[in-house]
C-alpha cells in the first residue's frame, strides 16, 4: 500500500462511518455475482466477503467512531515509525535491500498494520 493512497485523518468527516445495514447490503449483491463470476473473480469475490464479514462482526460491537479514528491514526503513526527505524536496523545487517526490506516488514508485520488500516478506512468512509 502507498502510503500517500492513504486517506488523511483530517479529510475523515464525522458521521461518514458505514453501517451494518449497508454491510449486510454488499454483503448480499457480492453473493448474487458469485453465480455469474469467473475464477478469478470468484476469489476476489470471497475475500471481500471475509472482509464484509470481519467488519459486520465489528459493527455489532457498536464501536465509538472516534476511538476507530484514534486507531487508525495510531496505525499510520506506528508505519511511519517502523519506516523511519529501518535504515538504522538495516545498518546493523547484511544483504541486499529488497531481502532486509522483506524481513524488516515481516519483524514489524507491516502487512497486518495495512491490513487494519484498509479496514478501517472502509468503516470510515
Amino acid at each position: 500500500m502507498n502510503p500517500d493512497a492513504l486517506i488523511p485523518i483530517n479529510q475523515l468527516t464525522l458521521n461518514d462511518m458505514k453501517t451494518i445495514n449497508q454491510i449486510k447490503k454488499e454483503e448480499e449483491d457480492l453473493r448474487r455475482e458469485i453465480r455469474t463470476a469467473d475464477h478469478r473473480g470468484l476469489k476476489r469475490i470471497q475475500r471481500r466477503l471475509e472482509l464484509l464479514k470481519i467488519c459486520r462482526i465489528y459493527l455489532e460491537t457498536k464501536p465509538n467512531e472516534q476511538s476507530l479514528r484514534s486507531q487508525l491514526s495510531r496505525l499510520n503513526e506506528t508505519i511511519k515509525i517502523n519506516e523511519e527505524r529501518f535504515a538504522a536496523w538495516s545498518a546493523e545487517k547484511t544483504g541486499g535491500g529488497t531481502e532486509l526490506k522483506r524481513q524488516y516488514d515481516a519483524i514489524t508485520e507491516k502487512s497486518k498494520l495495512r491490513s487494519q488500516i484498509r479496514t478501517l478506512e472502509y468503516l470510515l468512509t
